[in-house]
């Protein structure tokens, strides 16, 4: 019975439209019309003169030179030499690029862009990770088709069997080819997807189940009839079973885009840019036109629904976005390169996309928060850049929408030389390269600015005085001053919400994240290990009663989403003082508010001030994340020794109890919560976790309630922030007055 409640909730907060086609999808499935659909062949099966239209060659030799000819343009020329133009966008780092090339060609795999794991060479494909905990094997017929099969069945994560096979090596053996010319890199990359083919004939297995799956491998298959074109046109018959993998990578989408549709999320993008590709850069195809108009219309739909006025992204993640992102980029530069121009509205939405993303971007290292989940998705590999660096898409971005690069010159510049970008970096590229079409509404609303960049750009190498930036679409605001800025979330959600983070405080200090998110480690593993670092306990944030202030309904899905209100943002006219207010109403059927404030003095000071307003007797809690370093803690204060200085934090409030914990394990204080198994980890990408501090205190009594966190950066002179209070007839109190040194700002 718990169910018909579970399911008129989830209708209500997700929508009727998305409840009906997921229903829809399963019901095909259920009743065998997918596996109709797509039905198991073998790989002799699929003929290429059974995929062509009438009058296009098949013969091998013929048809690879037809291919050439078919006016199709792609990211760079498959037969020019790129070796010296592409040793100079290295900057200096062709050895990390030929390294991790040598690894792949071992076997060596570097999963959601982390250190090496072995796989074998070649590898069996169905055979998870052997650094995982538990590396029992799945119970399940690897031969099935793939409607039977459910990410569940599986005895470990299946993002670990999936993610080599989203084929991200590709890229990496490709660019080493094209640098070198050394043809065992190209034989490398044959093998592999040799032998992935020999283990997954068409719609049979894991590799099948996700249509979103499917769409990366094949943009990974289609960089590579490029990228490894001198080495494939040597035997023809390999460009011919390379179109052949591709179409039946094709195939596999259209069947499934309900599921998609009904996620509403980066799938769809994802799944249709897959289709647009295959469709645009084959017309030879028989089904070509029906697979470009399809990846197109729903890429357009897509984008323009999950990209916000303010350009955050529906799937409120970091990572997400710029998987999102790129996919539009991807997207966006083929159709420029072949006359298929997108109209404004969608050159606008990735324009708004980058200039969110790329406002959190730390310029020196290219690292933005750890916000949302984070599954370690990176669409493009193309660079010798690490994974946080997230410089490279926004870089790419500018050059698609001939805007300003808001990055000087750097490795980060790679990718946008594989997209064709192989001028001058300090220049923009020129309007035939990159056309821009006019719409109805752009011409009746004035030219397009030249030259403006989509990046509403800070240098977040430090801070900024530059002043407050907000998205309030996305639920994210930012403070700053010269070396310290922080961004505070606040949502009120239009989509369903990844993490119970709302009023989560992320700091950083002279470039390094001090106050951080936990990231995500793994969906489904060993409990707490399902998705467990979604939760508010282990966010920069408050709770009450050791209650969420969302549902939980399952590893992805929260329900009775709490509602995030920005009530309030000053700044003083010298940018000294900051004070940003917000609350969520996650506790409102306690009767309860659940309201933040937060103050910068100055690069030295922070206040973060929770107030828990209402009735009766609750207890209110606050956490802190942090870095794993040498510390020092008593009576509720935590002295930190980080590599930019030192730090305190101390809860200026008379608690009742403050812990400290590190790796699940209480280090000092008291233990006065009952399961901390999740307390200080942080999970830099997917699969990996790190031990972390993690910092709390907790505060009980009659309402109101308040916690009061001090952080003093940079050493321990007197504390030269101090607030003023006004008490209420109510008996609560509110800021008045904020004073730090000589400045002042009256509330």
């Amino acid at each position: 019975m718990r169910s018909i409640p579970l399911a008129i909730r989830a209708t209500r907060e997700l929508g009727l439209g998305s409840m009906t086609t997921f229903a829809l999808y399963e019901f095909q499935r259920m009743t065998g019309w997918l596996r109709f659909r797509t039905p198991m062949k073998s790989w002799e099966a699929i003929r290429l003169e059974d995929l062509v239209r009438d009058g296009v060659p098949t013969d091998p030799e013929a048809y690879s030179v037809y291919r050439l000819g078919t006016e199709r343009s792609f990211f760079f020329d498959p037969l020019a030499d790129l070796s010296e133009t592409l040793r100079r966008e290295l900057h200096g780092r062709d050895e990390s690029l030929l390294s991790e090339a040598d690894e792949i060609l071992k076997g060596q795999f570097r999963l959601f862009g982390g250190l090496p794991v072995n796989y074998g060479a070649p590898p069996d494909w169905h055979t998870f990770p052997s650094y995982e905990a538990d590396p029992s094997p799945a119970n399940v017929d690897l031969n099935a088709h793939w409607t039977v099969l459910h990410p569940n069945d599986f005895a470990q994560d299946i993002k670990l069997l999936w993610e080599p096979s989203r084929f991200g090596w590709t890229y990496v053996l490709g660019r080493a080819f094209r640098l070198t010319g050394e043809a065992k890199y190209a034989e490398g990359f044959w093998q592999l997807s040799e032998s992935w083919r020999e283990q997954n004939p068409p719609n049979r297995g894991p590799h099948w189940i996700s249509a979103q799956e499917v769409a990366i491998r094949l943009m990974a298959l289609v960089f590579s009839l490029y990228a490894f074109h001198p080495y494939l046109a040597e035997d023809p018959r390999r460009i011919v079973k390379l179109m052949e993998t591709i179409a039946s990578h094709a195939d596999r989408i259209p069947s499934t885009l309900l599921y998609s549709r009904a996620q509403g999320n980066n799938h769809l993008i994802l799944e249709a840019v897959g289709l647009y590709t295959a469709g645009l850069m084959f017309p030879e195809m028989r089904q070509a036109a029906g697979w470009r108009a399809a990846g197109r219309r729903w890429f357009e739909k897509a984008l323009l629904e999950q990209v916000f006025p303010d350009g955050g992204y529906i799937q409120h993640s970091n990572n997400y976005h710029r998987l999102a992102l790129e996919a539009a980029l991807w997207a966006g530069r083929l159709a420029q390169l072949n006359g298929d121009d997108f109209c404004i509205d969608i050159l606008e939405a990735i324009r708004r996309s980058s200039s969110c993303l790329g406002s959190m971007v730390v310029t020196s290292s290219g690292r933005v928060p750890n916000f949302g989940p984070n599954d370690g998705a990176l669409l493009l590999p193309l660079t010798t850049c690490s994974f946080h660096d997230y410089r490279p898409a926004i870089q790419l971005a500018t050059r698609i929408l001939s805007m300003e690069a808001p990055f000087a010159a750097g490795p980060w510049d790679e990718a946008s030389f594989w997209f064709g970008f192989n001028k001058d970096y300090d220049a923009t590229p020129s309007k035939d390269e990159t056309r821009q079409p006019e719409s109805k509404e752009a011409s009746e609303s004035g030219p397009r600015r030249e030259g403006a960049s989509p990046v509403s750009f800070l240098d977040r190498s430090m801070g900024s005085t530059i002043g407050h930036q907000s998205f309030p679409q996305a639920g994210l605001y930012f403070l700053g001053g010269d070396e310290t800025w922080g961004m505070f979330r606040c949502a009120k959600f239009s989509h369903r919400p990844g993490h119970s983070d709302q009023l989560h405080l992320d700091l950083w200090w002279r470039g390094e994240n001090i106050g951080r998110d936990a990231g995500t480690y793994l969906y489904n593993g060993t409990p707490p290990w399902q998705n467990g670092l979604a939760s508010a306990n282990v966010h920069n944030t408050a709770i009450v009663d050791g209650m969420e202030p969302m549902s939980r309904a399952g590893r992805f899905l929260w329900l009775n989403w709490a509602q995030g209100t920005l009530l309030r943002y000053e700044r003083s006219d010298d940018g000294i003082l900051e004070y940003l207010c917000g609350e969520h109403d996650g506790y409102k059927a306690m009767g309860l508010r659940m309201v933040r404030s937060i103050i910068r003095g100055g690069d030295d000071s922070w206040m973060v001030v929770d107030d828990l307003v209402g009735g009766k007797h609750h207890t209110l809690c606050c956490g802190w994340l942090l870095p794993d370093t040498t510390w020092e803690a008593s009576e509720a204060t935590l002295r930190l020794d980080l590599p930019q200085g030192q730090a305190t934090i101390r809860f200026d409030s008379p608690v009742a109890h403050w812990a400290l914990y590190r790796a699940g394990m209480l280090i000092a204080g008291d233990q006065f919560i009952d399961r901390t198994e999740t307390f200080g980890w942080f999970s830099p990408t997917y699969a990996i976790k790190e031990p972390a501090l993690f910092f709390t205190a907790s505060i009980a009594g009659p309402l109101p309630l308040r916690l009061i966190s001090l952080w003093r950066l940079g050493g321990l002179e007197p504390v030269r922030l101090k607030v003023d209070w006004d008490k209420r007839a109510s008996g609560q109190t509110d800021l008045s007055r904020i004073r730090y040194d000589q400045a002042v700002l009256d509330l």
